[in-house]
């Protein structure tokens, strides 16, 4: 199973509402991007790589924060505003 699909999965077992979920084009390094309810994207790349990019909702910022630091691979990169 790839890290997208992994990613995935963990988001709605956690109870995470995917807005979306985008194909990366390989151009760009192929794999996953899912844009959640709670205001941010995560993009998960082939190689491996994760990025959180966004701000948080702020009734779920705690909540969420610490749900997805304890679903996302410990060298997820995040890029919150």
């Amino acid at each position: 199973m790839d890290v997208s699909t992994e990613i995935y999965l963990k988001l709605l077992k956690r109870g995470f509402h995917v807005i979306t979920a985008d194909d990366i084009p390989a151009c760009s390094g192929g794999g996953q991007r899912f844009r959640l309810r709670v205001g941010v994207t995560i993009s998960a790349y082939a190689s491996g790589k994760v990025l959180v990019q966004g701000n948080f909702t702020p009734r779920c910022s705690k909540w969420a924060y610490g749900a997805l630091y304890s679903i996302l691979p410990a060298n997820t990169r995040w890029q919150l505003g």
